[in-house]
């Protein structure tokens, strides 16, 4: 099992730093380029928008396919928008780019992460780990490549203020796409090698055509979330989630530069952005010792991170100070790590494995449409009524969904798990001694 960790971590690791190195200064980017708070609001519902269209489609794809190939088309979608975000300098060609990261972004979606739980699900009898640990392990190698890739994200700039001051086609924070170029692709040759494909395009499929095959796919996925309760209250949580977590992606740029002078502290943006996703994997870490105080029984636990997640929303709509900021930041990603690891937890244990990408697709795609309304709205809001109005809705927004635990189907679920988790430990448990005793007898007889 550490070595399927480490292979995907590897993997994982790479893409969430090239991530690292785009997000802490993308708006910065758009600002510089001379857009306002609503211009970006729409750049980034118009990725949203591309996201939820081609969700599902691409997630039957990589089921049908292969979902190392569908990953690897994605990257290479990537390498054309770093491309565009370096060249473009209007708001419609930047939207034009934002609507292929959109594609891109769909063509990553449950892929990688469908193929590791599949690989675990193959290995899962020759370890101890759960599901849940094994994710949390993941996590910690994305939150190292997201860590590494932001602080350098904020420092580059700088750096290179010598080359971007004396060349007309570099500007100040494209200087990051351009370098981003030659370590992506060397990315994507990295993945060819070390990630074998799914062993479901192996299985020989009827001869039909391609849109037939994903319009099966797609039906049959349908018919399963329509029969199971349980995933229709996580994906409505999924939504609201999208609601309200996109105004923290959207305008914490715009809110940390009016506290700051970004260009004299670039750095500062990078270190934030890296920091937060310490504490996003502090929190996946710590998810594992909280989940046995609440004895693996997630329903509980979710709602009380929900609720401090909400009161904290509530908070960062108050500060006006830089410490008081990034404190505040820092533990709404804690605690929001200490959320991802059960929830997803819960959602894998109802999918079925041949429908895993484009299930995670939909799940996906529910919380891009959250994100999608989100982002118009906190745009609108931000503009008219300030960036506190907005954090204090997705507050609101937050409270509600937690409630959301409270439903029967959730919190019988969450019981059943429980059994099923116990009677797995104490099964592995048994074999465990159960092997010690054997080589115990071994030994004597020697």
């Amino acid at each position: 099992m550490k070595g399927i960790i480490l292979k995907f971590g590897l993997v994982q690791g790479g893409l969430t730093a090239i991530n690292g190195m785009i997000a802490p200064i993308m708006f910065l980017l758009f600002m510089d380029k001379g857009l306002g708070l609503l211009e970006m609001g729409l750049l980034l519902a118009t990725s949203t928008l591309f996201v939820i269209l081609f969700e599902i489609p691409f997630g039957s794809l990589a089921d049908n396919i292969g979902r190392k190939k569908v990953f690897l088309i994605g990257e290479a979608c990537l390498l054309a928008v770093i491309v565009g975000f370096w060249m473009a300098e209007d708001f419609y060609s930047l939207m034009l780019f934002m609507a292929l990261n959109g594609i891109s972004t769909a063509l990553f979606s449950g892929t990688l992460d469908a193929l590791f739980v599949e690989r675990f699900n193959q290995n899962k009898a020759n370890s101890s780990m759960n599901l849940l640990e094994a994710q949390a392990s993941l996590g910690s190698f994305q939150v190292l490549g997201l860590a590494i890739g932001a602080i350098t994200a904020g420092l580059i700039p700088g750096w290179f203020e010598w080359l971007s001051s004396q060349l007309t086609y570099i500007d100040f924070y494209e200087v990051n796409f351009v370098l981003l170029l030659p370590f992506l692709v060397l990315h994507m040759f990295v993945t060819y090698r070390i990630i074998d494909e799914s062993d479901l395009v192996k299985i020989k499929r009827p001869k039909n055509s391609l849109f037939k095959d994903m319009s099966e796919i797609i039906s049959k996925t349908g018919a399963e979330l329509v029969s199971c309760p349980i995933l229709k209250v996580l994906l409505v949580m999924d939504f609201l989630g999208g609601v309200a977590f996109i105004s923290l992606e959207q305008l914490w740029q715009p809110m940390l530069s009016g506290i700051i002078d970004e260009k004299e502290s670039t750095w500062i943006f990078g270190v934030i952005y890296a920091m937060n996703f310490v504490c996003l994997g502090i929190g996946q870490g710590l998810s594992i010792p909280v989940a046995k105080l609440f004895k693996n029984n997630y329903a509980p636990m979710l709602i009380v991170c929900e609720f401090i997640i909400g009161g904290l929303f509530l908070l960062f709509a108050l500060q006006g100070s830089l410490t008081g900021f990034i404190s505040v930041y820092m533990a709404l990603h804690l605690f929001s790590g200490m959320a991802v690891a059960p929830n997803v937890a819960m959602f894998h244990e109802k999918v079925k494995e041949e429908h895993r990408s484009t299930m995670l697709s939909v799940k996906s795609l529910i919380t891009q449409g959250g994100a999608l309304c989100g982002a118009l709205t906190a745009g609108i809001v931000a503009s008219k009524f300030g960036m506190s109005m907005a954090w204090t809705i997705a507050g609101i927004i937050t409270f509600i969904s937690a409630t959301l635990y409270l439903a029967p189907s959730i919190k019988s679920f969450s019981k059943v798990m429980q059994k099923k988790l116990y009677e797995e430990q104490a099964e592995k448990l048994e074999k465990s001694l159960a092997e010690k005793a054997l080589a115990d007898v071994a030994e004597s007889k020697v």
